[in-house]
Parts: structure tokens; C-alpha cells; sequence
């Protein structure tokens, strides 16, 4: 629960060492930025992890944002994808549903 909402966001996502991030960035999307789970997940992410300490950022992201960490003493890199994802939210009257469109794939709901 959060507050007195009940917090509901299944995803599927291939099992790899960006999950939790990619996890935490859709679902901050979704319910901090109030994104509808396709807008969540078509969003620009990055991926961090400690060996080898490189910043992965997504294209699409503004140069201006590469350049300020790069300026900062950051090692950042672009890649074309970081990761796949698949999410449905529970809503009042319907499940909708978001596949990520880095991939092939699709979200069919009822």
C-alpha cells in the first residue's frame, strides 16, 4: 500500500544484471511521474553498476545531460537499448498494458 492506494505494476523482464534498475526506473515513472505504463516503459534509461564503473546511457537522453556527468569526471557511454521491458497496470475499469517497443513484442489486454 501507499497511502491508502494500492500499488500494482507486474512486469517481465529478461533476468540480467540491469533488472533492478530497469525495474526501478519504470515503476518511479509510472508512480512518481505518473507515466501510463506505455509512456513508462518507451521512456530513455540508463544503467550504472559498480564493475566496470561506467554510466550506460540510452540515445535519446539530451546530449547536454552526457556532457554535464562526462564534465563532472563521469565515464558515460551511449548505447541503443538498455534492456527490455513488459508492465500492465490495474486500474479501476481495465488492465493496461505496455510492451517495450526496443524489441519486437505487443500488449494485448481484456
Amino acid at each position: 500500500m501507499f497511502g491508502t492506494v494500492a500499488l500494482f505494476l507486474p512486469m517481465v523482464l529478461p533476468a540480467v544484471r540491469e533488472l533492478f534498475q530497469r525495474q526501478l526506473q519504470v515503476t518511479l515513472n509510472h508512480f512518481v511521474f505518473g507515466m501510463l505504463p506505455s509512456q513508462a516503459v518507451a521512456a530513455r534509461r540508463f544503467h550504472h553498476q559498480w564493475f566496470p564503473n561506467v554510466l550506460r546511457m540510452e540515445s535519446g537522453i539530451p546530449r547536454a545531460v552526457h556532457q554535464l556527468l562526462r564534465h563532472e569526471g563521469h565515464q558515460v557511454d551511449w548505447i541503443s537499448a538498455a534492456g527490455i521491458k513488459q508492465s500492465v497496470s490495474l486500474r479501476a475499469d481495465d488492465l493496461p498494458g505496455a510492451a517495450d517497443l526496443r524489441k519486437y513484442g505487443g500488449a494485448t489486454g481484456f
